[in-house]
């Protein structure tokens, strides 16, 4: 029998205050125009740089990050929660929000293999690595998508594992619950090393985008007004970053040196790690921003909004504190 799934991430987390008007426009670059109908959910770079997917309720788009160009439009009826590219850049994994797990060939389109069904889904960068979140709790460790299983962790009693991380190289994992509690294990031996907390108890209202730093030092998670940053491998919490607007999504830059962050009033900020300070903002969403993602070279911010577009923003080489 199948596994059960809880509603997605979007479909529970909502803003509780009114959005702000929307900021004054600034030179941005737009990608493209989603359809009025879609409300997109994710986005991510194939590693290769060639192509950006979006996931939203109505299906996946790709498109050609040179020509700007939209080369596939899947519909998916119950829609897509998430996307990974695979290490070959040719294979995108779908978590669709029925459950279901799909790999892709892109840029054709083509059904690979359907994957099992889970609540959350995550590769390691070279995807030898798989992990599967369950609604009971478990969460299991694969060989990839076609090697065995090779052990299953259990969260504690009355978690589940809606969604989980693995850091880049998959030595470490992160499980997200319903409950707003975030689990970091070992993944080797399948250890829960530690249980990363909210010092104001606010995780229950505030959790928003979780993201492992690809160097694999520190694990960010988006609660209300800060972004919480804590150690790895021992958990221990790092400075936050603080910004006077809801932060619903946070992105790391290949570098692991600047955050990106979507906000509830439109606005996607750039920030510096090291000094905990913003280093831009870009305007020009006019509403609360989904879903940010870094290029592959670190130059291009990708963004995805409740406004139906998708935007790209130049990294600006050095910035001065705003």
């Amino acid at each position: 029998m199948a596994d059960p799934s809880p509603p997605s991430f979007w479909q529970r987390f909502r803003p509780r205050r009114p959005l702000p008007p929307p900021p004054p426009p600034v030179p941005q670059a737009a990608f493209a125009a989603w359809p009025a109908a879609a409300l997109p959910f994710d986005l991510t770079y194939s590693p290769d740089g060639r192509w950006l997917a979006v996931a939203s309720d109505i299906g996946v788009d790709l498109y050609d990050v040179t020509t700007h160009q939209n080369v596939l439009h899947r519909a998916v009826a119950s829609g897509v929660d998430h996307l990974v590219f695979l290490a070959d850049g040719q294979t995108l994994a779908l978590a669709i929000d029925d459950g279901t797990n799909q790999l892709w060939q892109v840029p054709e389109g083509r059904l690979l293999r359907e994957l099992p069904r889970s609540a959350g889904l995550a590769f390691s960068r070279d995807a030898q690595v798989m992990a599967l979140g369950f609604g009971d709790g478990r969460i299991q460790i694969w060989a990839g998508a076609d090697g065995p299983l090779l052990h299953t962790l259990q969260a504690p009693k009355r978690q589940d594992a809606w969604r989980v991380h693995l850091t880049a190289d998959g030595q470490f994992l992160v499980s997200v619950s319903d409950y707003r509690t975030l689990l970091l294990w070992r993944v080797a031996d399948g250890q829960r090393i530690a249980t990363l907390q909210d010092p104001h108890q606010q995780f229950a209202e505030r959790l928003g985008g979780v993201a492992f730093a690809p160097d694999g030092q520190s694990v960010l998670a988006a609660t209300g007004e800060q972004v919480r940053r804590w150690r790895v491998p021992d958990g221990a919490q790092l400075a936050s970053l603080r910004a006077p607007s809801w932060m619903i999504c946070v992105a790391v830059a290949p570098d692991s040196q600047r955050v990106a962050t979507g906000l509830n009033d439109g606005m996607v900020v750039l920030w510096d790690v090291a000094d905990q300070r913003p280093v831009a903002r870009f305007a020009g969403h006019t509403d609360w921003v989904q879903a940010v993602a870094f290029a592959a070279d670190g130059r291009t911010l990708a963004s995805t909004s409740r406004d139906s577009t998708v935007r790209l923003w130049e990294i600006p080489e050095r910035s001065t504190e705003i």
